[in-house]
């Protein structure tokens, strides 16, 4: 069809019916680089009133017979302003009838791009609202006849406001020939009113006044028409009497118009020659403005450049030579060179920490004067040795040296308040054995007996400080345990009072893990909170750091691992019991390989040796949950071509059905399984990943480095399925075209690529 032909088809079922207008049509191949399935048509129309259209032509029906020859000029009448112009998306459908898809304003066009003004190419731009549209017509006649149609009606009623035209040749405005009239749904026929105008209400106003004064019936027409050509004559030699008339003053105006014509040309000339010598001043005085910008310029330069010169030799002469060699030769038992030592690290600090800008940094005696402070780093390992060997176990030493000759003090007011002695007991011994009585001593020797009797008393003196020593229990474990292997005396109290201390320290230190792994493993999930990374974890890591600095060369190192490997399977067993917890609101596999991988990295930071087995555990673990998550998830952006491929499997694996034979069982044809298919074209499977990935990160917590790990789990899980998919397709639905997916593996490697990006 003729796109004359189209163009009064679609204005009269598509326009004429909401009193529009058609302006220009224009059949649109390709939309934004997209070749449409329907026709599609830009159109460009009017919205119009036409009932005043109607009135106004009645009217003048019946006057248009008395007025066209009179002296007054009648208004003609001609369309009103369009109510509203817009443009139109128009599509065909399958019955041939056409359908207003987008619409929008005159106004809402910002630009209108022609690409290319000198050759014939179909493609441009247009511009509506914040949306840039890339069309393709069918001819660049159609495309160049449409631009120029938008282009006078923006001129016309959009003269503020008009959209910007690029690349569109410039045509003299032709008359609007091609423009279907509009035809209303009465059918109704009235002349051609193009070039008519509408009359004002004062003009309405002035033409019914002058019927009412004439008083002429509708029979004296022609009474009225000769009154206004008798009128009409009247006026016109008066017209030309007084043209006449001002004949001779119209010729003075002219002359004088002709001498200040004169005049000014004079005045030109002379504002010429004045322009042409200021041009010169004005060439200079910018030369003069821009040297003493410079000048400025170059003068707040020099002195920024002073200060800073200033601020970076202050900080050179900082350190002198003096100090670099208090450094190397500090005496830390010297009142005096400790003195000069601070002077010095002061000069250092105040060197390294002063305000020398970045680049001054990098010149070359900077960093020279930066090399021959090398000396520092040994000066600091001196001082640190220094202190170290002060202050090492300093309070620990001292309260054990402090107990030793309390505990002796004790020991020996004891034994002479209660008068024991071994002479008192040897005595008391052979009064005994004389008398036949031997039961108090019980067959033991004097000394042992001795012993028991200062045992039993001074350990009732004693029993508030076992309370004291738990608090410390790891600290006290370590330095009890060297204590207790150095060399002592066997016979004084204080060695058998410290071995019963080590005794209940250990036990203690035992009573003290068991407490700590019972606390990781009960882990209690609130029901309004998160779980996240749980604080255990934190725990345990700070407990480890701590033990292994506390534990650092000791003697009893194996006690402490085989702790480490319990409180380990402890804080494993409350990972689990928070992902299995009903006020869990996230997946179990999430809570676990999140946990998992926050163990897995504490234990890596720390490289504890004897840790290295539970380090890997933890790894493999969060990638089995990882596997798991994806496992469960995967099936929903092709949740219906997975479920048709499901029941495909559970057919032949059943009810024996062979792979060849499925294509003819009825729920599992060809046309059902395309139809599967095409549920999930790209954009669609694009979406449902876009809606995987926003509940991973609903699930994850915020900044987890784990989201692009389980996402690239997930997309290597997606490729592999995608191959199951079209492996099982091909084997069983062999005959025939070939059926395949919609999307193809590079397809779904540019989709999650876009979408990482994005997010």
């Amino acid at each position: 069809m003729a796109l004359t032909a189209i163009r009064k088809d679609v204005q009269q079922k598509l326009f004429v019916p909401d009193d529009e207008r058609l302006h220009s049509i224009l059949n649109l191949v390709k939309v934004d680089g997209k070749k449409k399935k329907h026709t599609t048509f830009l159109c460009l129309a009017g919205e119009f009133n036409t009932h005043n259209i109607k009135h106004h032509h009645a009217v003048c029906t019946l006057t248009c017979q008395i007025v066209q020859e009179t002296c007054f000029e009648m208004p003609s009448l001609t369309t009103e302003h369009p109510i509203s112009v817009r443009i139109y998306f128009v599509k065909t459908d399958k019955d041939d009838s056409y359908k207003k898809k987008e619409r929008f304003h005159l106004r809402d066009v910002r630009e209108v791009d022609g690409i290319n003004p000198k050759k014939a190419i179909v493609e441009f731009y247009l511009t509506m609202n914040d949306r840039r549209y890339q069309m393709t017509a069918a001819t660049s006649e159609e495309k160049d006849e449409f631009i120029r149609e938008l282009r006078k009606l923006a001129a016309q009623y959009l003269p503020v406001q008009m959209p910007e035209f690029f690349n569109v040749p410039l045509h003299e405005d032709r008359p609007d020939v091609d423009i279907i009239p509009v035809e209303t749904k009465e059918d109704f026929e009235y002349p051609d009113i193009k070039d008519m105008q509408l009359t004002t209400a004062k003009e309405e106003t002035d033409f019914r006044r002058m019927l009412t004064k004439t008083e002429f019936t509708l029979a004296e027409v022609d009474k009225f028409s000769e009154m206004l050509n008798a009128e009409l004559q009247s006026l016109d030699g008066a017209n030309i009497q007084t043209m006449l008339g001002s004949e001779v003053a119209v010729n003075s105006l002219i002359a004088i118009i002709d001498a200040a014509m004169d005049t000014l040309r004079e005045v030109e000339e002379e504002v010429d020659s004045y322009n042409d010598i200021l041009a010169n001043v004005r060439k200079s005085m910018d030369i003069m403005d821009e040297k003493d910008s410079l000048v400025v310029v170059e003068r707040r330069n020099k002195e920024k450049l002073q200060v800073e010169l200033h601020s970076f030799l202050s900080a050179m002469d900082a350190v002198t030579t003096s100090h670099i060699r208090t450094l190397n030769e500090a005496n830390f038992n010297d009142a005096a060179s400790i003195a000069r030592c601070s002077e010095a690290a002061r000069a250092v600090s105040q060197f390294w920490h002063g305000k020398v800008p970045k680049a001054l940094v990098q010149m070359k005696a900077y960093q020279e004067k930066n090399k021959g402070l090398a000396v520092i780093d040994m000066f600091v390992d001196r001082l640190k040795s220094h202190l170290s060997a002060l202050f090492q176990n300093l309070l620990i030493e001292t309260m054990l040296g402090e107990l030793n000759p309390i505990i002796e003090a004790e020991q020996r007011f004891f034994v002479r308040f209660f008068h024991i002695n071994a002479e008192l007991l040897a005595h008391a011994e052979t009064t005994s054995t004389g008398s036949g009585d031997s039961s108090s001593v019980g067959g033991k020797s004097t000394e042992r007996v001795m012993n028991d009797q200062v045992r039993g008393h001074m350990s009732q003196l004693f029993e508030p400080l076992n309370p004291q020593l738990d608090r410390n229990v790891l600290l006290l474990f370590v330095a009890a345990s060297r204590r207790l292997i150095a060399p002592s005396d066997p016979s004084s109290y204080f060695s058998v009072t410290f071995g019963s201390l080590v005794v209940l320290i250990k036990r203690q230190f035992d009573i003290f893990m068991e407490e700590l792994s019972r606390e990781f493993s009960d882990v209690r999930i609130s029901k309004r909170s998160r779980v996240g990374i749980l604080p255990t974890i934190d725990q345990f890591a700070k407990f480890l750091a701590s033990a292994e600095k506390i534990f650092e060369g000791a003697e009893r190192r194996t006690d402490l691992e085989k702790w480490y490997y319990q409180l380990y399977r402890s804080v494993c067993d409350g990972i689990n019991k928070a992902a299995n917890s009903p006020n869990s609101k996230y997946p179990a596999s999430v809570v676990k390989f999140e946990n998992y991988h926050e163990l897995y990295l504490r234990l890596s930071e720390l490289k504890i040796s004897a840790l290295d087995a539970q380090r890997k555990d933890a790894k493999a673990s969060k990638e089995e949950n990882i596997d798991t998550y994806v496992k469960e998830h995967m099936g929903r952006p092709l949740e219906k071509i997975h479920l048709f491929v499901e029941h495909i499997h559970n057919a032949i694996q059943t009810r024996g059905i062979k792979p060849e034979e499925i294509s003819y069982q009825p729920q599992f044809s060809r046309m059902e399984l395309k139809k599967v298919i095409q549920q999930y074209p790209g954009k669609e499977v694009k979406k449902g990943l876009e809606q995987l990935y926003k509940k991973l990160e609903k699930h994850l917590v915020e900044q987890s480095s784990l989201l692009q790990v389980v996402w690239r789990h997930m997309q290597e899980q997606f490729l592999k399925q995608m191959q199951e998919y079209q492996t099982l397709i091909d084997t069983c639905y062999r005959g025939g075209a070939k059926i395949e997916l919609e999307v193809s593996v590079q397809d779904v490697l540019s989709y999650f690529s876009d979408i990482a990006q994005q997010h």
